[in-house]
């Protein structure tokens, strides 16, 4: 979420593997709500590698969300079936790693959570979508145990609390393993896990699966019916560990940022630029 501060969520751009930009139900820009934070800063978790500042949330019950690049010629090709768009639709077995950062700021039993789902028409809509691979917290009747609120995966409609108890206002770091199986789709969750960049851990904190052939369209984020209630940041897609939970001995390729400026300020159209380098 490199944007400026205390900017709203919505129309936010940039970043890559996207095809669309950030979209808040109903084009809500109401601040406080769903913006990026007041201060510098990333949400961090031990040498895990991170860039601008992050988003928090929520407001009015409303879903934030933004469509991946999904084609069959797109970033994520080798996961497309040749015609179809969706990430998991060729189903060969290959294994996709997504990871997040989330934290749950309030004392209460409003959800946080960030979902995979197969929506593509509206990325918000995650009640619009019959898939989800997701994690986060679901409410009371889902990701309580015991009395306790627990991170939860979510998987379709099934949900597994895990063993980790949620504190409010300290960062979870939520690594998936997605193995798109033919006719069933392979789910791990690593939780705050110890190692990072190469250092793979050897077990999940949870391995479900979902019973279907799922396809991934769009990302979706709730934070809460109130500002303040939850955060989000350094969401990655890749093929391996190491650039989902990069530390700094993993070198990453990110997208290109040009610094443009005019000699003299004045000028007539068009503008010819040339690229070195």
């Amino acid at each position: 979420f490199d944007y400026p501060a205390n900017t709203p969520l919505n129309n936010q751009s940039g970043g890559g593997g996207w095809n669309g930009v950030w979209n808040v139900q109903v084009n809500d820009e109401t601040l406080p709500g769903y913006q990026t934070n007041a201060g510098p800063g990333s949400l961090t978790y031990g040498a895990l590698l991170g860039q601008g500042r992050y988003a928090t949330g929520g407001q009015a019950y409303l879903t934030a969300g933004r469509r991946l690049s999904t084609s069959d010629s797109g970033p994520f090709a080798a996961y497309v079936q040749t015609g179809q768009n969706g990430i998991g639709t060729a189903a060969n077995g290959d294994t996709l790693w997504a990871s997040v950062l989330l934290q749950k700021l309030q004392n209460n039993n409003d959800e946080v959570w960030f979902d995979l789902h197969n929506d593509g028409s509206i990325p918000w809509c995650t009640g619009c979508a019959q898939q989800h691979i997701a994690v986060g917290y679901f409410g009371s009747a889902y990701s309580n145990v015991g009395g306790q609120r627990r991170w939860t995966l979510r998987l379709n409609n099934n949900y597994y609390p895990t063993d980790v108890p949620i504190v409010p206002g300290t960062t979870a770091f939520a690594v998936l393993r997605i193995i798109f199986n033919p006719g069933n789709t392979a789910v791990a969750l690593y939780l705050n896990p110890a190692g990072l960049g190469n250092d793979v851990p050897l077990s999940p904190s949870l391995a479900q699966n979902t019973g279907a052939e799922n396809a991934i369209r769009s990302a979706g984020v709730y934070l809460g019916n109130t500002p303040g209630n939850g955060a989000v940041d350094e969401i990655r897609l890749a093929e391996r560990y190491a650039c989902a939970a990069p530390d700094n001995t993993i070198p990453l390729n990110l997208p290109p940022v040009a610094a443009i400026t005019l000699t003299p300020a004045s000028g007539s159209a068009p503008l010819q630029v040339l690229l070195d380098g």
